[in-house]
């Protein structure tokens, strides 16, 4: 990736058009792996990545650009926080000790998770604990003005079977710690993703092995969790149910599954 070398910026570290105060931004490590990317809008994106150096503790690096991706500047290493250490090169980034993922609000409100979370309310020069739900963060999802946590408890032997939690705030709170709802037991969930349709959230669970009920998507209300039950009889496996949607409330919701041995949306 390109570096921003000498642009015009602001205290607060974004560019400002005409000012007479520059400063060099910190250039992107050679050896960086891109992990995971969020886009906030007019020219803004932001990207959490891995480069262990010295100047890294942990390994973990955000980087940003405010032209649409021509050029990228580092933002800031990022700490670990109590026993959760960074992804670190050569190892699964998404294993129980790392983080991965990254979401903004808008430039200035963001996250980085799973299993642990943290958040930034200065567009990522600084980040700390963000309360939740749970023991292990899924996946954090928002659509500007709210923020959708999943999460699951620590469970093992067999047939342990932990709560799944699904928490709810506005993107301003220190942490998601309203439960919405908790999905339901049974099965082994490899994953509770969460997708906005417009400000409409949904849960799409992906499971290694589905309950018998319960595994279907849900529509996340504001009494709770609302299951998408017609796909039930529907579709085939309920381990391949599957829904995408758009940030644009006049284009359609598609949720895909299995049936009768070909692919089928709906």
């Amino acid at each position: 990736l390109p570096s921003v070398v000498t642009p015009r910026t602001t205290a607060a570290g974004a560019p400002t058009p005409g000012s007479n105060a520059s400063t060099v931004f910190t250039p992107v490590p050679k050896d960086i792996i891109a992990l995971s990317i969020t886009n906030v809008g007019q020219g803004r994106i932001l990207r959490l990545g891995s480069s262990c150096r010295d100047s890294t503790p942990g390994c973990a690096v955000l980087i940003g650009s405010t032209d649409n991706g021509q050029t990228w500047h580092q933002i800031s290493t990022i700490k670990a926080i109590g026993p959760v250490a960074m992804p670190t090169l050569g190892t699964n980034p998404s294993a129980d000790n790392g983080v991965s993922q990254v979401r903004f609000a808008n430039a200035r409100i963001g996250w980085i998770f799973s299993p642990d979370v943290q958040y930034t309310t200065d567009g990522g020069r600084t980040f700390r604990p963000y309360g939740h739900l749970g023991q292990l963060v899924m996946d954090v999802e928002t659509d500007g003005s709210q923020v959708i946590v999943t999460s699951v408890d620590r469970c093992a032997g067999p047939g342990c079977s932990p709560a799944r939690h699904v928490g709810r705030a506005g993107i301003s709170a220190a942490g998601a710690t309203t439960e919405v709802g908790t999905l339901g037991t049974g099965g082994h969930l490899a994953d509770l993703q969460v997708i906005f349709d417009g400000k409409q959230p949904y849960l799409s669970p992906r499971w290694n092995s589905a309950p018998t009920s319960g595994f279907e998507p849900h529509r996340v209300t504001d009494s709770g969790l609302e299951p998408l039950g017609a796909l039930g009889g529907a579709s085939g496996t309920p381990s391949d149910q599957d829904v995408s949607a758009t940030p644009d409330p006049r284009a359609a919701r598609v949720v895909f599954c299995p049936t009768a041995g070909r692919g089928t949306a709906r």
